[in-house]
């Protein structure tokens, strides 16, 4: 099954475009049993797979010894951006590592901007600097500082290793830290247990009983006689139907025409044969 030649056309033209093409026309040679055959053939396959004004562009090169990876080349360096140095290095000495950031990402990065800054036979001293400068953190940094000795390979493990150590400890303090919380909620549940009031029964229920203070049949606090007075023996609790105190017990009301009379036959002044019939 032959793959389809991919196409580029003028108006897409930069970087980026022309080395993906490039990537898919060495994928259509390979795939189309191409990558053997002559140049001129492979020249005719790829300025088919090009518009009228890429192949004009193409033809403005003048190119000695025409073959297709020197067509591409020639394509890629007309539309590369000027380089700028200054720039550049500009960037590579501004590049720190972020917060979150791991080491590794951060290296890279460095890596990437050194390919175009030209440090030549330096380079190795130059990352080692911005290495130190630019991590984030500062006991790392001190301990870097005292071994100015080591070599680029020796710090980017060093750093590798710190980084590896400081995330297992973070992650042995978590399990801890879960552990304890763990440990304190068990305890307040089994406190909570400890003096959690016990349930009534149904047995303790209470059920209403037949009251001799009132004669009726209620639940214990519930007496309709609490606080009222008794008609017969003046006493607060019962009621009159229910009063318990005998006939005889029972001391009557002292009016005040009672105790005139008393008064008036316990007066010396009066005898017995003067006693007259009072009556009220």
């Amino acid at each position: 099954m032959s793959v389809p030649l991919p196409k580029l056309t003028f108006n897409s033209l930069n970087s980026r475009t022309i080395k993906d093409f490039e990537r898919r026309f060495s994928a259509y040679l390979e795939a189309n049993k191409l990558t053997n055959e002559d140049e001129v053939i492979k020249i005719a396959h790829l300025k088919s797979a090009v518009d009228l004004e890429t192949d004009e562009l193409i033809q403005s090169f003048n190119i000695t010894g025409e073959t297709s990876k020197k067509i591409l080349e020639a394509l890629t360096n007309h539309f590369k951006p000027e380089k700028n140095l200054i720039m550049s290095q500009f960037k590579f000495f501004g590049c720190k590592q972020a917060k979150t950031e791991n080491f590794q990402t951060f290296y890279a990065n460095l890596k990437t901007l050194a390919a175009e800054c030209e440090f030549g036979d330096q380079s190795d001293n130059i990352m080692k600097a911005r290495i130190v400068l630019g991590i984030q953190d500062p006991e790392l940094q001190e301990r870097l500082l005292r071994n100015s000795s080591s070599t680029l390979l020796e710090i980017v493990e060093y750093c590798k290793c710190a980084e590896e150590a400081g995330a297992n400890k973070s992650r042995i303090n978590a399990n801890i830290q879960d552990d304890t919380q763990e440990e304190v909620s068990i305890s307040k549940i089994k406190t909570h247990q400890r003096w959690k009031p016990k349930e009534r029964s149904a047995e303790s229920t209470p059920t209403p009983y037949d009251c001799r203070r009132c004669g009726t049949k209620h639940l214990p606090r519930s007496c309709p006689a609490y606080q009222k007075t008794c008609t017969k023996c003046r006493r607060k609790g019962h009621f009159s139907s229910r009063c318990r105190t005998k006939k005889n017990n029972i001391s009557p009301r002292r009016s005040g025409a009672f105790c005139f009379v008393q008064k008036l036959f316990t007066n010396p002044l009066f005898s017995p044969h003067n006693e007259k019939m009072v009556s009220f």
